[in-house]
């Protein structure tokens, strides 16, 4: 049986808007063509969703640049698929502002499944790639390669591969460190059994850094759900059932903190006078900022880290760079309503 391929009609049907700003979209000149950020990001989410992939060929042939430089972005086809608007936005922005003409491809891939991606491998799909949300199998693949095409990985780190990278310790460290100012002794922790790697290094980092600052975490009051708003919804309530609760609670994302604050307020839980809450922002800080209350994050720099790979991979096009960069960016405590100083 013969699988039909998503093509760019499809994209304009689920995004609800024409193909020609689709188009528009996948050259990367939505800000010139004064495309909406709310349209921009349907067309990404659509994107995605599909695993549509532009047939390169062709558009290389209808507009005669066959040297034209083009870049895939490999991102999980799953809920991190909100997490694109921002790095799809630093990208930009970073071509914009380096004056570079290339064009943008995202490749949409199952978890644990990146060996499927044969793109990786070929010598002439892509000039180089941005390879983000691997998971432990993933990772282990690209260890054992040899691509044929230079690649940066984005928010993981590797000896072989160039590297932009948050650094989740600092991260983890500064929620703990916010708990012990306020005086907490206990925290509660809302984080997910996942296969990536990011987070779990955080729960980890962040149980270390209480531990260093003197606040209990008990193992009964380590809750895990799936990384999403129900997530969260569940979490909060298998939180509430607890005696004794810790008046401390920390959210390994703000998908997490969103729903379990949706229940706490729900049940009469008050933010921050019962509970006080800070999470990992991983989505706009827009999105933590008019919830009920404000939640208090620590922003991961996504625009800025996806501006980097950018960055790199202009200046492995340009100057022949082969020797792997690998750039480290600390992420910034947004004090919101539900944790202040």
């Amino acid at each position: 049986m013969k699988v039909k391929m998503p093509t760019i009609k499809d994209v304009a049907t689920l995004s609800g808007v024409s193909i020609s700003t689709v188009s528009i979209v996948l050259n990367s000149k939505p800000e010139e063509r004064k495309v909406a950020p709310q349209t921009y990001e349907k067309v990404t989410n659509a994107i995605t969703i599909l695993g549509y992939q532009p047939n390169m060929a062709a558009r290389r042939l209808r507009s005669s640049e066959s040297n034209k430089p083009t870049i895939s972005l490999y991102w999980p086809l799953d809920y991190r698929a909100s997490f694109l608007v921002n790095i799809l936005i630093g990208i930009r922005e970073e071509t914009k502002r380096l004056n570079y003409d290339c064009d943008i491809v995202v490749s949409a891939y199952e978890n644990d499944k990146l060996s499927a991606e044969s793109g990786i491998l070929s010598k002439n799909k892509f000039s180089a790639a941005i390879i983000g949300g691997t998971s432990y199998k993933d990772m282990e693949y690209l260890e054992n390669i040899k691509p044929q095409m230079p690649i940066i990985l984005f928010n993981r780190n590797s000896d072989k591969y160039f590297t932009v990278c948050n650094d989740n310790d600092d991260a983890a460290y500064k929620a703990a460190k916010l708990f012990a100012v306020k005086g907490h002794k206990r925290a509660a922790i809302i984080t997910v059994e996942t296969p990536f790697l990011a987070m779990n290094i955080r729960t980890k980092s962040f149980i270390s850094a209480c531990k260093e600052l003197d606040i209990e975490i008990e193992d009964i009051f380590i809750i895990k759900s799936e990384n999403s708003y129900e997530g969260g919804v569940l979490a909060a309530k298998k939180f509430l059932t607890l005696e004794n609760r810790p008046h401390a609670l920390f959210c390994d994302s703000d998908f997490l903190a969103l729903g379990a604050a949706h229940i706490f307020n729900k049940e009469g839980t008050h933010i921050p006078e019962d509970l006080e809450i800070i999470a990992i922002g991983m989505l706009s800080p827009d999105t933590t900022a008019y919830s009920t209350p404000p939640i208090t994050v620590v922003s991961l720099p996504s625009k800025k880290m996806a501006a980097d790979c950018m960055n790199i991979i202009y200046n492995i096009l340009k100057n022949n760079i082969t020797e792997p960069v690998h750039k480290v960016h600390e992420s910034k405590l947004l004090f919101r309503d539900s944790c202040r100083p």
